[in-house]
């Protein structure tokens, strides 16, 4: 008997491995081919807005310094992005503008450096907030952006708050000398309307000092700058490293030896301290030669003060110190300063 066909409208073989065809597209999912609108573009970005400045040197002006000789023919770029989507390009070319730029990142680092190594582990630099008086008044201004966070619980525990008033930060630096450690390079410049005391610490290892004092002007202030330079003996292996100091040296901005507490305050410097040689600025005076005799100095450099104004006087010991090469003009004193 014959064997009966399939229907075509039967169901497929379930053991057959040949897939359905697929169903047709449907027109409705299909994109519009004959469509001529362009796609949307993506939201147009403002473009930054580029100012730049740039900040050329006197001509008529020489360089006052080794530093601003070598600064001449090179120049500083500094871009800051502003955040109304502007960008400002500033080009320094001025040698004295770059020079202090310079020298007082070379303060300002080498202060934190010294502050930071006398401070206990774990212990955070402090900020001030840039509408302090003593922040504001920084001669060199740069925005910094700082990402404040909370110590841990075990650092809050050991933190004692102390809620004196203090005085301000310019009575502090005036009450209080700055006590450094004459064992590498040293600048200072001082302002002159700020009274600054320095002592340096002098170890023993110390041979002789470079010591280079200049009136650095501008058209907003005037300045000393007080270089030094010292050179010390190779240390040996079986020496201890925390010497005892061999002598100290005294930076003083008195703005004003004429002054009635004058002599009090520097007797008492005097006594304290033991300086062998200080250094005296700003000290609106003519003639000198009574801060060496009446305090036990022997020999004294001096650049009188002109209208009242500037004045610098070094006096020193000579059974200690011996001092070569001293060059004097009317705003700089320059001097080696050998150790005895």
């Amino acid at each position: 008997m014959p064997r009966r066909l399939p229907s075509r409208s039967s169901p497929p073989n379930r053991h057959s491995t040949t897939p359905p065809p697929p169903p047709p597209p449907s027109r409705s999912s299909s994109p519009n081919r004959r469509s001529t609108t362009p796609p949307p573009s993506p939201a147009s970005m403002p473009q930054r807005q580029t100012i730049r400045r740039t900040i050329f040197g006197s001509i008529d002006q020489p360089p006052q310094s080794w530093l601003e000789m070598g600064l001449s023919g090179h120049s500083m770029e500094f871009t800051f992005q502003m955040s109304n989507n502007q960008d400002i390009t500033l080009d320094i070319q001025d040698p004295m503008f770059m020079a202090q730029i310079i020298t007082e990142g070379m303060r300002f680092g080498q202060e934190a450096f010294d502050n930071r190594m006398n401070f206990p582990a774990g212990t955070e630099l402090p900020f001030y907030h840039p509408e302090q008086h003593e922040v504001t008044n920084n001669p060199i201004q740069i925005p910094i952006s700082v990402n404040t966070h909370d110590a841990p619980p075990s650092q809050q525990s050991q933190i004692e708050v102390d809620t004196t008033t203090l005085p301000s930060m310019e009575l502090q630096q005036g009450i209080r000398p700055k006590m450094y450690l004459l064992n590498s390079m040293k600048s200072f410049i001082v302002e002159e309307e700020y009274i600054r005391k320095y002592i340096l610490m002098c170890p023993v290892r110390l041979s002789k000092c470079t010591m280079d004092i200049r009136v650095i002007t501008n058209p907003n202030s005037k300045k000393f700058g007080v270089f030094l330079v010292p050179t010390l003996l190779p240390v040996q292996i079986d020496e201890d490293d925390e010497e005892p100091p061999k002598m100290s040296l005294m930076i003083w901005n008195c703005r004003g030896s004429e002054q009635s507490d004058f002599r009090t305050s520097y007797r008492s410097m005097l006594n304290y301290h033991r300086p062998t040689m200080v250094l005296l600025l700003e000290t609106h005076m003519t003639h000198h030669q009574h801060l060496a005799d009446d305090f036990s100095f022997t020999d004294i450099a001096n650049v009188p003060a002109i209208g009242g104004c500037g004045g610098m006087a070094l006096v020193w010991k000579k059974d200690s110190v011996v001092v070569d090469g001293l060059a004097m003009n009317d705003e700089e004193i320059h001097c080696t300063i050998k150790m005895q």
